[in-house]
């Protein structure tokens, strides 16, 4: 659309842009958007109303910044860097501000306005005269704008030239020349005469409030009563005045008064002195303004609509502040700022906006304590003494870390401190002295157990352990090194006698292990077959090279004259010792019947065997009757006694 009166588009309104290829780099994306070097006065609000192309290809305008380019602070801004070497065109387009950039438009007048608008033509804007501004409304000047000011039609009192929106017939207007009248209402009410004599509007003469010309009719004295008063009352058309010579001043002290130093200012001056000062922003005083000293029901300095809040001084040197009529703060003399209450843990004395009971509060006489959450957290004693007010536990511990809320120190109980990690006891230490540590612990130095204090191992469920302790008497320090890495199977731990530890293979004929088994109970047999008894025994060698050493004492009787055989058998399987005779290291022996008595009688059965193998062996005893006559083993047939009888077997070291 077009707006304007006979003004064409090929008016010059269309400008170049400066080149900016020159500062194309590949990665500089924002360049200043000038006119034959200079910004553009007006610049264009908005990228819709510039033509951009780069590289022979146009530019989107986007005020978003995603593609195309933008306009801000004086620069264009291209979604993408230009590369070196591409050309750029700019354009700012006709209108694309203050109606046209650049365009000037004819004077125009009352009734064909410059500016003006589709279906009421003799309505806008046109230029009445050099530096004036008019605006014309239906053919008729209603406003002319210049630069001192700007004015207005003269009007008349039910149709004022001034007037606020909506009332119409209120307002000023201009009766005649140099007369400036107040209308209400449609009827003249105050009239400013062209000598400033200010008039009642409406009375038959015009009252004069006040003036200095006495041959006005029915004049009112009122200007004798002021001048009496040692007043100087001017006009009400009067100059601001200055800080030497105020507007409003005494006819004995001319240099004492009120003025205005500037629009919107009012001063009062003392002996030429500018003393006080009022602006729409602030009231300045150069000199101290005393004021009563108040109280906390009525400060000195309150609010309107909450008088009992404010500042006050409840003695000499002291300042307080107070809110609901009751003290809340003082300053004394040496400058100490002392809060009046000593607040709670629900309600303490120094907290935060939309956070009451978070804060400092004092529990009583030299003591400090904080709180959150309305809950006493840490507290300060008269001692300096900082008391953890909560024990904390594990899971939540009383001094922990922000982000690792499960780790750090707490109290399990009375005299006791703990250190937790992960929510889970690590170090324990009781009202004793005991340390208890949770986990695996690394020293990165020594550790010293005094007075043959133990190095206790406990066992599975803790009940007991094993400990190692030092003699009560050492005569020098010892170290002893250990091995570097793990011994063979059946080696044992020796020294060098300096204190360095290695593992060594026992020599030969040393026991390594022993296992021994008791029989209670007792067997018979009258079988020629051997047969196997209750007494027997397993061995797990550690070396296939060693031997089993096997010693069984045993008690054998028989029922009447006759034989029985003792033999061993190795896995049940194989007789190691034979029969019929000891000379393979087995054992048989007779047993009489002498006067009708049949005791039993103790024997020993050796055997020194070879097993070749870190399998489990057993080996068993077995016995048997060659004269069919019963036989017994572990039974005293005459005392009718059960006996009892062992085996023994020993890993002997090659």
């Amino acid at each position: 659309m077009y707006l304007g009166n006979n003004l064409q588009v090929a008016f010059p309104s269309y400008t170049n842009i400066d080149d900016i290829s020159g500062s194309f780099n590949g990665s500089t994306t924002s360049f200043a958007l000038t006119v034959n070097g200079v910004a553009p006065v007006p610049f264009p609000l908005s990228s819709n109303q510039c033509l951009i192309s780069v590289n022979g290809v146009v530019q989107r305008p986007d005020d978003s910044g995603t593609e195309g380019f933008r306009l801000s602070g004086g620069n264009i801004i291209f979604s993408a860097a230009p590369g070196a070497g591409q050309d750029f065109f700019g354009v700012i387009l006709a209108g694309s501000d203050y109606v046209n950039v650049g365009v000037t438009y004819p004077a125009g007048s009352s009734s064909t306005p410059s500016i003006t608008f589709d279906n009421d033509t003799d309505t806008g804007l046109y230029n009445p005269g050099a530096n004036q501004l008019g605006v014309t409304c239906g053919t008729t000047t209603s406003t002319v704008f210049t630069a001192t000011g700007y004015s207005f039609l003269a009007g008349t009192a039910g149709a004022p030239g001034l007037y606020p929106t909506g009332d119409t017939n209120t307002g000023f207007y201009s009766p005649g020349a140099d007369q400036l009248t107040i209308t209400t209402g449609g009827t003249a009410r105050l009239n400013v005469e062209a000598d400033g004599t200010l008039n009642v509007a409406g009375t038959a003469n015009y009252e004069a409030l006040v003036t200095t010309d006495d041959d006005i009719p029915n004049k009112k004295y009122v200007d004798d009563a002021i001048t009496s008063g040692g007043v100087t009352f001017p006009l009400l058309a009067t100059s601001l005045g200055s800080v030497t010579a105020p507007t409003y001043s005494f006819s004995a002290d001319p240099n004492t008064g009120i003025y205005s130093p500037g629009v919107d200012q009012l001063a009062i001056t003392t002996g030429g002195t500018s003393r006080l000062d009022v602006s729409t922003t602030a009231l300045t005083s150069s000199l101290p303004i005393l004021t009563p000293l108040g109280s906390a029901s009525a400060p000195t300095h309150t609010f309107s609509g909450d008088t009992n809040t404010g500042i006050y001084s409840p003695g000499a040197d002291q300042l307080s502040v107070t809110t609901a009529g009751t003290e809340r703060l003082r300053f004394n003399s040496s400058g100490r700022a002392q809060y009046v209450s000593l607040g709670t843990a629900a309600s303490p004395v120094i907290s935060f906006l939309g956070d009451t009971n978070t804060g400092i509060y004092s529990p009583g006489a030299d003591q400090l304590s904080i709180a959150t959450a309305g809950t006493e957290r840490v507290r300060v004693n008269a001692s300096g003494q900082l008391g953890l007010v909560s024990l904390g536990s594990a899971a939540s511990p009383i001094i922990n870390f922000t982000g690792d809320s499960d780790t750090g120190i707490y109290s399990p109980g009375a005299n006791q401190i703990a250190l937790t990690t992960a929510g889970n006891a690590r170090l324990t230490i009781n009202s004793s002295g005991d340390t208890t540590l949770n986990g695996n612990t690394t020293l990165n130095g020594n550790a010293t157990l005094n007075a043959q204090s133990d190095l206790r191992f406990g066992d599975a469920d803790s009940s007991n352990w094993v400990a190692l302790q030092a003699p009560a008497t050492v005569a020098s320090n010892v170290t002893w090194t250990l091995p570097s890495s793990d011994g063979s199977s059946g080696q044992f731990l020796t020294t060098n006698g300096s204190g360095t530890l290695s593992f060594a293979t026992p020599s030969g004929g040393k026991v390594l292990q022993t296992v021994t088994y008791v029989w209670n109970d007792s067997a018979q047999t009258s079988s020629n077959d051997f047969q196997q008894t209750g007494l027997t025994q397993t061995i797990t060698p550690t070396s296939s090279t060693s031997r089993i050493l096997v010693i069984a004492s045993i008690n054998v009787a028989t029922y009447s004259i006759g034989v029985n055989e003792v033999t061993l058998y190795k896995n049940d399987l194989t007789n190691l010792t034979g029969s019929g005779s000891d000379s393979s290291g087995g054992f048989a022996r007779c047993q009489h019947r002498l006067n009708g008595q049949h005791f039993a009688h103790p024997g020993t059965l050796t055997y020194l065997d070879s097993p070749a193998t870190t399998s489990t062996t057993r080996y068993r005893v077995y016995f048997r009757s060659t004269s069919g006559n019963n036989v017994y083993m572990n039974y005293d047939a005459q005392n009718n006694v059960i006996l009892y009888s062992t085996i023994t077997l020993m890993e002997i070291a090659p």
